[in-house]
């Protein structure tokens, strides 16, 4: 289930999204319930 400006949408809006540059995952753990850490959600190419 997506949540936040991803709520009701598609994993197809949730891939291009993710190619856009414009999503991010947010780690809640019990000591930091507002969130302990954040990152960019990036598209990989594997160069090798």
């Amino acid at each position: 289930m997506l949540e936040g400006s991803m709520h009701g949408k598609t994993i197809s809006d949730l891939i291009t999204a993710i190619k856009n540059g414009s999503t991010y995952a947010n780690v809640h753990t019990e000591q930091n319930p507002n969130g302990e850490t954040r990152g960019q959600l990036v598209e990989y190419h594997n160069l090798s």
